[in-house]
């Protein structure tokens, strides 16, 4: 806002990398479209001469949310190595297990299962979202379950499968038979 003296009968302001970058109105608009630092220059004049004033203008710019994780097969957690920018806070939505708001978080997943994470990068100029599934796979736990264990020749078995829900190849052996 211009707050020149009241006799002022001319203004010049000069907004170098807006649009526009000049005018002569008194109380113009400035756009800037491109993150960086600009003076903005006013000069006003009369019959008696001219005065100039400048001002610091600063433009932020949106963040960008980025992350990669680390995962070892047969575990159910998993390390965040966040790789925003431009953010100064987070929001880590880890499918519907849990959030977070740590920079580089660690989580539990505790079971097996494909799970959606989610990272919302913030700053004073908004935020900004993205996401990733992360397939998360332990060791089967194998078992099996038996009508009968003793009996006479020729004794047949038949072995009910009781495996772990992840287990996806079963291979039996059965030396003797």
């Amino acid at each position: 806002q211009e707050s020149a003296s009241a006799n002022t009968d001319a203004w010049m302001w000069e907004a170098p990398g807006a649009m526009p970058a000049a005018s002569d109105s008194p109380a113009p608009s400035f756009t800037y479209d491109t993150p960086g630092s600009y003076t903005l220059t006013l000069i006003t004049s009369n019959e008696a001469g001219s005065d100039t004033a400048t001002m610091e203008i600063t433009v932020g710019q949106g963040p960008q949310a980025g992350f990669s994780f680390d995962y070892n097969i047969g575990e159910t957690t998993v390390s965040f190595n966040n790789q925003s920018t431009n953010a100064n806070s987070f929001s880590w939505i880890f499918g519907q297990s849990g959030t977070s708001s740590d920079e580089n978080p660690g989580f539990d997943f505790g079971t097996d299962g494909i799970y959606t994470v989610t990272l919302v990068a913030i700053n004073s100029c908004g935020n900004d979202t993205t996401s990733q599934d992360i397939e998360i796979i332990t060791p089967p736990s194998a078992g099996f379950t038996l009508a009968d264990t003793e009996g006479c020749a020729p004794f047949t078995i038949m072995p009910q499968e009781s495996a772990s829900a992840n287990t996806d190849a079963w291979m039996w052996e059965a030396p003797g038979a």
